[in-house]
């Protein structure tokens, strides 16, 4: 029996709205949105979210099935919990607005400097606060290591938390750099592209500096992010 015209395309996005829900349903926070844009991009991220569809239809081939099957009917979330990808734990550092951005970058005792672009600017910090700090390894694109930190529950680390980084574990950014991916923490480098900014050494100095975020990063880096916290203004 010969096709009916477009009944290929609309099948075809049924297919891909399901998947976007079991996609959804299997990693959490991850819209159908996510899942349909990606589609009209190119490059990198469109390989990032193929690569999440096909890691949860290899996680849970059922539940997939299921949803592609009834697109309409609420399946069941799985009952045990997902396990959390292992970080380095760092530890706890404290924050504290009283304090401004400048004296806390000054704090750190930067011998190679800080980039000028890294300014008060950026800080977001509004109440005095304990945050614990875990480390991501590498390597990753930008993308990549953002979701993989919040897939796990974490949220990426912000200028003020490199602050209190860089302060209380001066020594851990010698043997790492330490990428900043929180997107309110983008600077604009030298040649006006982004950048995060990274905890980093060199020539045997710690420094304050940006690098860019196109191109993906090696194994080197660590991705400091934040995984509980406790205001102390209370």
């Amino acid at each position: 029996m010969a096709k009916q015209p477009g009944t290929a395309p609309t099948q075809f996005m049924q297919v891909i709205t399901a998947l976007g829900q079991a996609v959804a349903t299997i990693i959490g926070d991850f819209s159908i949105g996510d899942l349909i844009n990606c589609l009209n991009r190119k490059g990198e991220q469109l390989t990032i979210y193929l690569r999440l569809v096909f890691t949860a239809l290899m996680e849970d081939q059922d539940l997939v099935l299921a949803q592609v099957q009834n697109p309409e009917q609420e399946v069941e979330k799985r009952s045990e919990p997902k396990p959390k990808e292992e970080v380095e734990d760092l530890g706890w550092i404290e924050l504290d607005p009283a304090v401004s951005f400048q004296d806390r970058v000054a704090a750190c005792d930067f011998k190679g400097g800080v980039h000028p672009n890294i300014t008060a600017d950026k800080s977001k910090l509004k109440r005095k606060v304990r945050r614990h700090i875990v480390l991501y390894s590498g390597p990753g694109s930008t993308e990549e290591m953002r979701w993989r930190i919040r897939a796990n529950g974490d949220r990426p680390c912000d200028v003020d938390d490199g602050t209190g980084i860089g302060k209380t574990y001066p020594q851990r950014q010698i043997g790492n750099s330490l990428v900043l991916l929180d997107e309110a923490a983008v600077c604009l480098g030298d040649d006006r592209g982004q950048c995060a900014p990274v905890l980093d050494y060199w020539d045997g100095r710690r420094e304050f500096r940006l690098r860019r975020l196109a191109g993906g990063w090696s194994g080197r880096c660590r991705f400091p992010a934040v995984r509980e916290e406790e205001f102390l203004d209370t």
